[in-house]
């Protein structure tokens, strides 16, 4: 496992603990940037929930997110996935 890895994996897991936040998922390729955001009240269901969604071809429909990683998968475009939580939202 090298350095990068575990830097990733302590973003992810710190993102994974999250409740009640707005997330941002932003999916480059060699020739493009796009950028989804989410809310949700329980980001590791959510980030599972979106996990699944890009592999089991059942749900590529689930979110416009999954919908966008299965057209680069359908094209066999590379692509990486950045998690960044940007706010935390108070319950009312």
């Amino acid at each position: 496992m090298t350095a990068f890895d575990c830097v990733r994996q302590q973003v992810v897991y710190n993102l994974y603990i999250t409740y009640n936040v707005v997330y941002q998922a932003t999916v480059t390729t060699e020739t493009a940037t796009e950028t989804y955001v989410g809310l949700a009240t329980n980001f590791k269901e959510q980030y599972r929930n979106h996990k699944t969604s890009f592999r089991n071809a059942q749900k590529r429909n689930e979110t416009e997110l999954s919908k966008h990683i299965w057209k680069l998968k359908d094209y066999k475009n590379a692509f990486q996935i950045q998690w960044k939580v940007l706010n935390n939202v108070n319950r009312i």
